[in-house]
Parts: C-alpha cells; structure tokens; sequence
C-alpha cells in the first residue's frame, strides 16, 4: 500500500466516517451550491450539453463560485476556532495553526487581490462553439474564468481537508505522531532517560 506523505495522511481518516463526510459533503458541498446545480440543469434541459457550459460562465461572470468559495473557507476556518474555544487540550495543534493561517492568507488573496485586480479584468480562457451560436444562447460573454474555478476547486479542497483534521481524534492511535504534544512529550521522555537520579546527564 501507498505511503502518503505527512501532510497528507489527514485525508486517510475519511475510511473511518464515511457516512459523517458523505452527510458533510451533501449539506454544504452540494445543497450549499444549489442555485448553480439548478442553473446547470435548466440550462441543460432547454439546450443540451453546451447549455452546461453556458450555465457554468453564466455563474463565473456572476462571481457565483467566488462568493462560495471565500464562504466555504471562512466556515472551515471558524470550525477551528470552535475547536480551540471548547477544547483546552486541543490536539493536532501544530497542524490546526498552519492550516489556519494558510486558510486566512487564501480568504485575504482572494478578497483583495482577485476581486480588485481580475473582476473586471480577469484571466479567462475563450471557448467559441458553433453549436451553441446555432441554438442562439443568451450569452453576453463567452469567458470562462480558469482562475475563479480554480479558487472553487482549492476551496472545496482545503475545506475537506480542515473536515478531516476534525476527526482525526476518533482514530487518535493512527494519527498520533502528527500531534506535536505527543512529540513534545517523547522528547522529554527522552531528555529523562539519559539524566540519573540527580539531574545529571549519565
């Protein structure tokens, strides 16, 4: 089987509460994106797979998945701030404070730099499709934001690995060496072993 690396190894947690991510993922991933699934399928209904397309640009130039995205980090970032508010012995520490501040430097690139430089400049890639002038879709720009998307795709991204950090305690004994409290107190651990009874080192 694979290693993954250290960084990663949170993810491994989701064999363990399937139907807890499944319901997660349902309630703010999907239902939380509700208004775009149901532009999709209008669009979809009325004009075939290139009405997908349209709807999808539809919802960029409308800053739809931007707005989401900086709202789906900001709820992550606060269930951890939950976490530290409840638990005075709060494990994962180290991991949880690095995440965080990534997490906040990420809202602040997006709410400043995206929004004040690329809202009305923004980098784009031109999809033009025969097929879709034929059927005469209301589309005033055929601009499909490769930047915005992936704001989108990071955040769902980031969000389910903040998910995972919240559950690492049900299988602590499998993650335990990424808590930086059990390394601080094997290193103590070990400063002990090599001191005799009066403090000296043997």
């Amino acid at each position: 089987m694979i290693e993954l690396p250290k960084i990663l190894r949170p993810i491994c947690i989701l064999q363990k509460i399937k139907a807890i991510f499944w319901v997660w993922f349902l309630f703010v991933i999907i239902v939380g994106q509700f208004g775009i699934i149901a532009s999709i399928a209008y669009h979809f209904k009325n004009y075939g797979f290139c009405g997908i397309l349209t709807s999808l640009i539809k919802n960029l130039n409308s800053g739809n998945f931007y707005t989401f995205s900086i709202a789906l980090l900001a709820s992550s970032l606060g269930a951890i701030f939950i976490d530290y508010l409840l638990n005075k012995n709060i494990k994962f520490k180290e991991y949880k404070v690095v995440v965080s501040a990534f997490v906040f430097l990420v809202i602040i690139f997006m709410g400043l730099f995206y929004s004040f430089l690329f809202t009305h400049e923004s980098i784009a890639l031109n999809f033009i499709d025969n097929t879709v002038s034929q059927k005469k879709v209301d589309m005033p720009q055929m601009n499909f934001d490769i930047l915005q998307f992936s704001f989108f795709i990071m955040s769902v991204l980031l969000s389910i690995y903040i998910f995972c950090l919240g559950y690492l305690h049900l299988d602590y004994d499998s993650f335990k060496e990424l808590d930086d409290s059990i390394m601080d107190s094997l290193k103590k651990h070990s400063i002990g072993i090599v001191k005799d009874g009066k403090g000296n080192r043997v």
